[in-house]
């Protein structure tokens, strides 16, 4: 209130709108107060330039029955922040969330379960296979994963791409 410049006299009723309690305005829709998880990093710098790059990523993303999506270029390209700009706006389109996996670390395949595991908040119980129970826990999930340095573990990839 004190950063729009509202005065003190007006502090009761700006309240009563702000928490839509005021009679004759509407809550806000269910989705609009809650946001689908996600664990995408803050971006520090904004990204300028990369509009045309933007726009095609989200619609490849967005398209209908696409479920991979690949950046390719040199490093310092700017693929991970492009990326993440990407998913950070497409928040609401996943019902499940958005989320990044930085696979720097993992030089393993093996380990890939465990890690995206570990960032989505899940729990592999350990009974099964950790990619049996990974892909067990995502089958019927609508997110987003953003899978960062995956060249490092590529002989992971047909895990990825099979249904």
């Amino acid at each position: 209130a004190s950063c729009l410049g509202v005065a003190e006299g007006d502090l009761p009723e700006f309240a009563e709108v702000a928490l839509g309690h005021r009679p004759g305005t509407l809550p806000l829709p269910e989705r609009a107060r809650a946001r689908a998880p996600h664990n995408l990093p803050a971006q520090l710098t904004p990204l300028f330039g990369r509009e045309r790059d933007t726009a095609i990523l989200r619609r490849w993303v967005l398209e209908d029955g696409v479920r991979l999506v690949t950046l390719v270029g040199p490093p310092g390209a700017g693929k991970t922040q492009l990326a993440q700009a990407v998913a950070a706006g497409l928040g609401d389109q996943f019902e499940n969330g958005v989320f990044f996996v930085a696979l720097a670390p993992v030089l393993d395949p093996a380990q890939i379960p465990s890690t995206v595991a570990q960032d989505l908040g899940l729990q592999l119980r350990g009974i099964n296979p950790s990619v049996v129970e990974l892909r067990a826990s995502l089958e019927e999930k609508h997110l987003l994963l953003v899978l960062d340095n995956f060249e490092q573990v590529v002989e992971a990839a047909p895990w990825w791409l099979t249904s």
